[in-house]
C-alpha cells in the first residue's frame, strides 16, 4: 500500500513541482491550497507525511501545526515545513510545535526526496511501535491498552450516530 503525502501550499505551481520531483517515489500525493482545506483532508484521509508552507497567509501554518499536533488522530504525522526565507523565530516556533524538519525553497530535488523518505520511514517505524505497544508479547493477543482505545472509539462512534452501544 502506498504511503500518503499532503502538500499544503497556496502556490499551485509548487504542487506541480513537488509532484514531479516525487513521481518516482511510492507515495500517493494530495494537495490543499490552504490550512482549512488541509485540515479537512486530514480529517478524512490518514496521511503519512505533510509538507506545509510556513508562509501561508495569516500565520495559518503554525495554527494548523498546533491543531494537528494536539489531535490524537493526527499527532504522529510528521510535518515538514516548506520555507522561503523564514525567520529563525518562526522556525523555532514550528519545531517547538512538533515539526519534524524544514526544506528551503527553491529546493534541491534530491534533498526533497531524501527528507520525504526520512519522514516516511519515521512514520512507518512509529506506526510499527504503536502497533506493538497494543499487543501482548507473550500471547500475541491485543492487550488492555488496545481494549481501552477501541472501547473509547466505539463509544464515541455510537454517540456521534445516536445509536446504543
Amino acid at each position: 500500500m502506498k504511503q500518503k503525502l499532503l502538500i499544503i501550499d497556496d502556490s499551485p505551481p509548487l504542487h506541480a513541482i513537488v509532484r514531479s520531483r516525487l513521481a518516482a517515489e511510492a507515495v500517493e500525493i494530495h494537495a490543499a491550497p490552504d490550512a482549512a482545506c488541509g485540515l479537512g483532508l486530514c480529517e478524512t484521509i490518514k496521511f503519512d507525511v505533510i509538507l506545509l508552507d510556513i508562509d501561508l497567509p495569516n500565520s495559518q501554518a503554525l495554527d494548523l501545526c498546533r491543531k494537528l499536533k494536539s489531535n490524537p488522530a493526527t499527532s504522529a504525522i510528521p510535518i515538514i515545513f516548506l520555507t522561503g526565507v523564514a525567520s529563525s523565530e518562526r522556525k523555532i516556533a514550528a519545531l517547538e510545535l512538533g515539526a519534524l524538519d524544514f526544506i528551503t525553497k527553491p529546493f534541491d530535488p534530491i534533498e526533497l526526496r531524501a527528507r520525504v523518505r526520512a519522514a516516511l520511514r519515521t512514520k512507518h517505524l512509529l506506526d510499527l511501535l504503536s502497533d506493538k505497544a497494543m499487543i501482548d508479547g507473550l500471547s500475541g493477543l491485543w492487550n488492555r491498552a488496545y481494549f481501552d482505545q477501541r472501547l473509547a472509539a466505539e463509544t464515541n462512534h455510537a454517540k456521534r450516530i445516536g445509536s446504543t452501544f
